[in-house]
């Protein structure tokens, strides 16, 4: 759910041309998806799951 929020805020900041906002969003996208990645590998997740996850969400691992 955050991810998509994420995703809209920055597509709103794309569509309005606020680059700083939208960089910003970026990063916050990947540091959520980072997060959720590592704990679902601690938590016996194999990578290759998740990235596969990572990799249809469009986001960077």
């Amino acid at each position: 759910m955050v991810m998509a929020l994420l995703q809209e805020l920055e597509n709103e900041a794309v569509a309005s041309g606020q680059t700083a906002i939208e960089e910003a969003l970026r990063e916050e996208m990947f540091a959520e998806t980072a997060f959720w990645r590592d704990l679902a590998i601690r938590h016996g997740e194999s990578v290759d799951a998740c990235s596969a996850t990572s990799s249809v969400t469009g986001q960077r691992h």
